[in-house]
């Protein structure tokens, strides 16, 4: 029925009926996890999920078609159950867990967003958003002078901020002043 609480996109039902025909003990009642589906169904659901052709041709197209650097990522959908404290109906949490470059990983993004809708539409756009940042993409095209980290690795210190640092334009504030993170000294310790 594409009830997947708690199971990402499977379908729990046909998942814990596949796991008890090949004997793997899950603890769940088969027959329970059944009719509360049959009650979420009358209830809860005023539009049973399903896969059409368009869901299919977007996923394959995705939002990382034609990004520069070769990005891994899935997304993901969680079903929430519910209604807000104003009555609406909850939406689902939306996930998007990648790394990149894909090849010789230097970056793992991972973003959850509660009541997001689908993964794909809108934690992948978000992660998307980030990869562009640190990577320094704009226009389709990398500008290492524009990445976060012009270095190609991030500071290992926490940075110092001051009014003499000289910044320089970032993808963040392109022609405009980004602060240089500075490693602050060591604290000594008088005894």
């Amino acid at each position: 029925r594409g009830f997947g609480a708690g199971a990402g996109n499977a379908h729990l039902e046909a998942l814990v009926a596949v796991l008890n025909q090949m004997n793997y003990f899950t603890g769940i009642d088969l027959y329970k996890l059944l009719d509360a589906g049959d009650i979420a169904e009358l209830t809860m659901i005023e539009t049973m999920p399903y896969i059409n052709s368009s869901s299919i041709v977007s996923g394959l197209a995705g939002v990382f078609s034609g990004f520069p650097i070769a990005t891994a990522g899935k997304t993901g959908t969680v079903q929430v159950f519910g209604k807000n404290a104003n009555g609406t109906l909850k939406s689902d949490t939306a996930w998007y867990a990648s790394y990149a470059p894909s090849k010789n990983p230097r970056y793992a993004v991972v973003m959850m967003v509660s009541q997001g809708g689908f993964g794909s539409g809108t934690a992948a756009v978000g992660v998307k958003r980030i990869y562009e940042t640190i990577f320094g993409v704009q226009g389709g095209k990398v500008d290492p002078d524009l990445a976060l980290f012009t270095t190609g690795k991030p500071p290992t210190a926490l940075p110092r901020i001051s009014p003499v640092t000289k910044p320089k334009p970032s993808i963040l504030a392109p022609g405009e002043a980004k602060v240089i993170a500075v490693p602050t000294p060591k604290a000594t310790v008088k005894r």
